[in-house]
């Protein structure tokens, strides 16, 4: 529920400040993968939104 709070409050800010054409929620593999896509085909106008402080989702490392 936090994390879609914290969506909406973005949401909101970005949709009082900016326009994009597409809005990606999320900067795993899944969200990274379908922006690059769009650029491959020509659509730049796009904005990714990231709840945490890096890009990867849930696919990262750890030094053990």
């Amino acid at each position: 529920m936090k994390s879609f709070f914290l969506l909406l409050c973005v949401c909101k800010l970005l949709s009082a400040a900016e326009h994009h054409k597409v809005i990606i929620i999320g900067a795993g593999s899944a969200g990274i993968a379908a922006a690059t896509r769009l650029l491959e085909n020509g659509i730049d106008d796009l904005e990714i939104l990231e709840a945490e402080e890096r890009i990867g989702g849930r696919v990262h490392s750890v030094q053990l």
